[in-house]
């Protein structure tokens, strides 16, 4: 924002020493919001999936898994954080993440005999 200051000052300054004024309209865009995450469970079993939702983007949700939209369903087969960016007119906002726990088995161990 500093720069484009100075340059309209710039700017203004040679056109008003040639006697000339003109108006430069400049746009911001709104930058977009960080969405909130969340997920129907933060942590499975090996096997069951979970559905994980963006809100609070005033543009596009981009996740990290390659998809778009607000929600995505994800089967992890470990711990694993997912994120979640928002983009709106070519511009992106804060990364926002979830992590979603994944519970190791635990292993059953038979025998044929009380014996060893």
């Amino acid at each position: 924002m500093k720069n484009i200051i100075i340059f309209l000052l710039l700017l203004f300054a040679s056109f008003n020493s040639m006697g000339q004024i003109d108006t430069i309209r400049v746009n911001i865009k709104p930058r977009p919001s960080t969405p909130t995450l969340s997920a129907t469970k933060t942590n499975i079993n090996i096997g069951e999936s979970v559905t994980v939702s963006a809100s609070g983007c005033n543009g596009n949700i981009i996740w990290d898994i390659g998809t778009n939209g607000s929600s995505v369903s994800v089967s992890p087969t470990k711990t694993t954080t997912y994120s979640a960016f928002c983009s709106l007119n070519a511009c992106n906002g804060g990364t926002a993440t979830i992590t979603i726990g994944v519970n190791s088995p635990i292993p059953t161990i038979k025998g044929s005999s009380n014996e060893v």
